[in-house]
């Protein structure tokens, strides 16, 4: 249906069978979501942008309007998202198309505004759920923030890189509770996580044959390789758990501990459901609204989504990289952040504090001009000859913040 469209403006962005993945009827007249009234009455109620992204945005809209193919193209790609039924993992994995028409904010918002169609459709769903409509509000202040991102990045205004994103805050995947963002999903963690039978402490056990470097470190964090490496063991029987220790500062002891299942009960490990946590970037990281967020989530959930039975929250980021109260200071919000989980390990890299801290865009970072206090600390650090990488963390969802750890 879409080959010769497909040639005449090359898209990019979507795997071929996005094009076939629905089969179903839609109406090509996709001219009544390009109109500046349904657009003004979305960006009153959701998308909140500035006064010159939202000209560009409506000036792309009316560029859309007048090319009939791909009206058509958009109203099938509304269908397949709002319409087909198909499970939002598999939605975001066809990715999107990206037309090359020569019309820049044309080709930057034509994913934008397929996705800004679909908001009825999402009212809908968060209805059905009894989910106020001012967490649906607050979802959809992403989409300012990545349209605010693109402009930093690209020097024009667009929004092009988190259409997955978008896939998991329609089918209410995500949804932002305060100043954090909340995913419900899998736990991914590669640790078993216990508690006390008898006081609630808590303790983390690694899963067994990870490669574990002498600093405690996984082998290969930072592209490092450690020769002399050991590798972790875990073993489960009806009596006990047995396995190394995951520190709560982040590493893995060397030794073997056994917990004796009369005296600890499992809590969460990894496959099981949890809710993963983001950090939206359009403000500093206040400690107190953060545990206020957790503690709504906590409510929240239950209330909402009772057939999830949710185990634990769970964050991956690269504020969580233990040097960072050695780099910042304990007083930091980031610290104090990073305080409030039990960390484990993940072989990572630099990339989430060069791109956190800094800037997507490719740079020498020991030659960067630091126009912050953070900045100038993480460039101080690598001065020195030092790395940073991103660690995962969790808090059980009726525990303390942190999560009460064995002495």
């Amino acid at each position: 249906m879409f080959e010769e469209l497909i040639e005449k403006y090359g898209l990019t962005g979507a795997r071929p069978e996005f094009y076939s993945a629905w089969t179903g009827q839609f109406d090509a007249d996709f001219s009544g979501w390009l109109s500046r009234a349904y657009l003004e009455d979305v960006n009153a109620r959701y998308t909140r942008l500035g006064d010159e992204a939202f000209g560009a945005l409506c000036t792309a809209a009316g560029a859309l309007a007048e090319n009939p193919e791909l009206c058509a193209l958009a109203a099938y790609s509304r269908g397949l998202l709002f319409e087909s039924g198909l499970n939002e993992d598999y939605l975001a994995l066809l990715g999107f198309p990206r037309p090359h028409t020569g019309i820049q904010l044309l080709d930057d918002f034509f994913g934008l505004l397929v996705h800004l169609s679909g908001i009825p459709v999402v009212e809908q769903r968060y209805a059905r759920r009894g989910i106020p409509l001012e967490y649906m509000q607050a979802s959809y202040n992403s989409v300012r923030i990545w349209v605010n991102s693109f402009k930093a990045f690209y020097g024009r205004w667009g929004h092009d890189r988190e259409r997955p994103r978008m896939v998991y805050i329609e089918h209410l995947r995500i949804i932002r509770i305060g100043r954090l963002e909340f995913e419900t999903n899998w736990f991914s963690g590669k640790i078993v996580i216990l508690r006390s039978r008898k006081d609630g402490t808590v303790l983390a056990l690694s899963e067994g044959g990870i490669p574990v470097r002498q600093d405690g470190r996984i082998s290969g964090t930072n592209d490092i390789w450690d020769g002399k490496c050991w590798y972790t063991v875990f073993d489960e029987t009806q009596a006990y758990y047995k396995g190394h220790v995951i520190l709560p500062e982040g590493s893995v002891s060397p030794y073997v501990s056994v917990c004796l299942k009369s005296e600890w009960e499992p809590v969460a490990r990894r496959g099981q459901n949890s809710v993963n946590i983001h950090i939206p970037r359009d403000g500093r990281l206040d400690i107190q609204e953060a545990m206020e967020s957790i503690r709504r989530a906590c409510a929240f959930y239950p209330e909402y989504f009772p057939e999830r039975d949710f185990r634990t929250f769970e964050c991956h980021t690269w504020l969580f990289d233990p040097q960072m109260a050695e780099i910042l200071g304990d007083s930091s919000n980031i610290v104090r952040f990073q305080r409030l989980f039990y960390l484990f390990p993940e072989a990572t890299d630099d990339g989430g504090v060069r791109t956190g801290a800094f800037t997507e865009a490719p740079f020498d970072l020991l030659t960067w001009q630091p126009e912050t206090t953070l900045q100038r600390r993480v460039i101080e650090h690598y001065q020195a000859g030092g790395h940073m990488f991103a660690a995962g963390g969790f808090i059980l969802p009726e525990g303390e913040m942190p999560p009460r750890q064995r002495n």
